[in-house]
């Protein structure tokens, strides 16, 4: 069994403020590889068998993302998603 333990399911860049902007650019990452939608997300997850998934609320770096979201995600998709916050 594969069990994939941290995963974000975020809205980019609505649920980004700075100092998470000015981190992505230092390092060389573009914010287009933060922007994905549902479909995307479960593609990207699907090889494993069960995945953690929590959205990060922590203003102070940058990341506003929303736990409600999260929550509708694994209601849709109980057999696999777990949330995490």
């Amino acid at each position: 069994m594969l069990i994939d333990i941290h995963t974000h399911f975020v809205r980019c860049p609505d649920a980004f403020t700075e100092p998470f902007f000015s981190d992505l650019e230092r390092c060389g990452i573009p914010v287009s590889s933060w922007s994905y939608g549902e479909e995307e997300y479960l593609a990207g997850t699907s090889a494993a068998d069960k995945v953690v998934v929590f959205g990060l609320n922590a203003r102070k770096t940058g990341w506003g993302a929303q736990n409600q979201r999260v929550v509708e995600l694994v209601q849709r998709h109980p057999e696999k998603y777990i949330f995490f916050t």
